[in-house]
């Protein structure tokens, strides 16, 4: 749901750990975080759509920032379009800070363009949080 290239998923589903979140027996959300090292990268986070905005988005975040702590991370960054300022501002609740901006990332690196509420993704916006 959050990324609508399965070629960019499949690139790094394999080699990253999913997170469920799951309301009965159905799944609802999902984080998916890829490590290297001492750092990790939120890959992707997807909530079904009739279960946003009840803060399982929110939830999993939290999850995986103390779940990070505790396996020795010590960055963990997370990247969204320009366009997403929801998703920005949650990012920035949870500690995340703004670091870099990567001109045209949606553009080049997808072959249909990505809209998000009327607008067109050009940019990704990348957040990073210390946990050290």
């Amino acid at each position: 749901m959050a990324d609508p290239s399965k070629e960019m998923v499949d690139k790094y589903l394999s080699s990253s750990e999913i997170f469920l979140a799951k309301d009965q027996k159905h799944i609802i959300g999902i984080l998916v975080l890829k490590r290297e090292q001492n750092a990790a990268e939120i890959m992707n986070v997807a909530v079904e759509e009739k279960y946003q905005g009840k803060g399982i988005g929110t939830q999993l975040l939290q999850h995986v920032i103390q779940y990070s702590r505790e396996a020795g991370i010590k960055q963990l960054s997370i990247g969204t379009a320009d366009i997403s300022l929801d998703q920005i501002t949650l990012y920035q609740k949870l500690g995340f800070k703004v670091n870099d901006r990567i001109a045209d990332f949606f553009l080049k690196n997808y072959e249909k363009p990505i809209y998000e509420n009327g607008k067109l993704a050009k940019d990704m916006i990348r957040l990073e949080m210390s946990l050290s």
